[in-house]
């Protein structure tokens, strides 16, 4: 493994530690305060914090408290993965990679093209085929992207692209974080 994967590594679980959390407690909601951004879904909690909107509390032993405890911050049984895949595309040739990640999972990603463009769709849908239901990431046209996403529902969540540059390109995908398995989806 390189110094790059190994960093990416780092910073991707620092990244996702630091995105998903679970419920605030009761006496952890009188410490809350008013202009912090919440984000609440099915048990996870994500919140950005201004820590000079709490006040410092000291226990008995003259020692700070903490201002929260198990806020974004999500313990997974599942094992980290990390994986990079170099996809060649062909001009004017499209391809869909997805993660298959459970409700909650959550990765960190990065791709870049060697030599152009391309026009990018990321995006999910849950498993269920009888459904057009789908959600959009992101969408554009560029040489790179990066970014995360924690699972909002069971399924497949991934990258849809289409070679728009003036000759053969190779895409570098890198994603990291806790989902099943990285799968191609045929393209018509």
């Amino acid at each position: 493994m390189n110094r790059s994967s190994l960093f990416f590594i780092i910073i991707a679980t620092l990244l996702i530690g630091s995105l998903v959390g679970i419920n605030i407690q009761p006496q952890q909601a009188q410490t809350m305060a008013a202009n912090t951004a919440e984000v609440s879904t099915t048990g996870l909690n994500y919140r950005l914090i201004d820590p000079n909107d709490f006040p410092i509390v000291y226990n008995d032993f003259g020692r700070a408290d903490p201002a929260t405890i198990g806020e974004n911050f999500v313990a997974n049984t599942k094992t980290f993965k990390h994986e990079t895949l170099t996809i060649e595309l062909a001009l004017d040739a499209s391809v869909e990679y997805k993660a298959e990640m459970k409700q909650g999972d959550s990765i960190v990603y990065r791709w870049s093209v060697d030599n152009g463009e391309t026009y990018y769709d990321f995006h999910g849908h849950p498993n269920t085929l009888e459904t057009e239901f789908f959600t959009r990431y992101s969408e554009g046209e560029a040489s790179t992207d990066s970014g995360s996403i924690v699972s909002p529902y069971t399924g497949q969540h991934g990258w849809f692209w289409l070679n728009i540059s003036e000759q053969a390109i190779t895409i570098e995908l890198e994603v990291a974080g806790f989902y099943d398995q990285i799968v191609l989806i045929p393209t018509y």
